[in-house]
């Protein structure tokens, strides 16, 4: 019996028509010891006859009730068999050496705790792409080793991903990112196929444009990493503002405005930081200048 050394754990919530191109796009794959473990996270469509149209031994249909797409993502994870865990959305596909360049650096390193791939997005509205490396993966000319942290750009070893906590079930946005502060304190052993793998197409309606939770997670995550905060300044300026300006988005101007207090406290010489706070003093200044900046 051949090893199985990767489970592709696909979370679905009431997208049966889309699903399936998730799925093939697994199962064409040039390499094949795998498992798909679609996790049906309280769906109340077809996906069951959908999944169980599909005449494929390696893939396994779990059903539990609506708790979220991290606990269905950690609900895989306890049900693998597969060495490492590669989490893909209902949404999006792969391409065909995806699992098979993942493979090759695993074979190059037997300690490796997590291996990234490149991204191709793909805007259908304005018919535009463009290739996110995973090496640089804030900026093009920025070269970094940390990774490219979303559904689809990596695989974890499993023993590694259930040892520091699994997903953190509190969180409905930025769930990945999160995770990369724990991979990043733990020392996780990474490398980086240098390929494109992953396809993403940017969603109108999907998950990243919830406001509220983006606010909410944010600001969970700054006090839940408040030591890493205090050492990585930038990242917590980062955070601050973004979460800032989500606030002043959704017309929360009090909190838009005590988070930018904060990001100037924390940086008072940064020219950047002391406008956006005098900006926020003002609703109108900063409902004109942020009413539609999507960071």
């Amino acid at each position: 019996m051949t090893q199985t050394l990767f489970s592709i754990i696909i979370p679905s919530y009431n997208r049966a028509p889309i699903v399936k191109r998730a799925i093939n796009s697994v199962l064409t794959q040039s390499f094949s010891h795998f498992e798909i473990l679609v996790v049906d996270d309280g769906s109340v469509d077809n996906t069951k006859e959908v999944i169980s149209a599909f005449n494929d031994s390696r893939i396994r249909y779990v059903y539990q009730e609506n708790k979220g797409v991290c606990a269905a993502r950690n609900h895989g994870a306890s049900l693998a068999t597969g060495d490492y865990l590669v989490f893909l959305d209902s949404d999006d596909y792969v391409t065909e050496d995806w699992l098979n360049n993942f493979q090759k650096e695993i074979e190059e390193s037997k300690e490796v705790d997590l291996v990234f791939c490149d991204m191709e997005v793909i805007d259908l509205d304005k018919n535009k792409t463009k290739t996110v490396k995973a090496l640089y993966p804030y900026q093009e000319n920025k070269y970094t080793d940390d990774g490219l942290y979303l559904a689809g750009t990596f695989c974890v070893r499993t023993s590694f991903f259930i040892s520091i906590g699994s997903l953190d079930k509190n969180l409905k946005f930025g769930e990945f990112t999160e995770f990369r502060l724990r991979c990043f304190k733990m020392k996780a052993n990474k490398r980086f196929t240098k390929s494109k793998g992953f396809i993403y197409e940017l969603s109108k309606d999907g998950g990243s444009l919830n406001v509220k939770n983006k606010i909410d997670s944010n600001l969970y995550v700054l006090e839940k990493h408040k030591d890493y905060f205090e050492t990585y300044k930038q990242d917590k300026l980062n955070y601050l503002n973004t979460t800032a300006v989500a606030a002043i988005r959704l017309k929360d101007y009090k909190l838009g405005h005590q988070l930018f207090r904060q990001s100037f406290l924390d940086n008072p010489f940064n020219f950047k930081s002391l406008m956006q706070y005098v900006f926020s003093m003002n609703k109108f200044s900063g409902q004109f200048i942020w009413k539609n900046n999507k960071n």
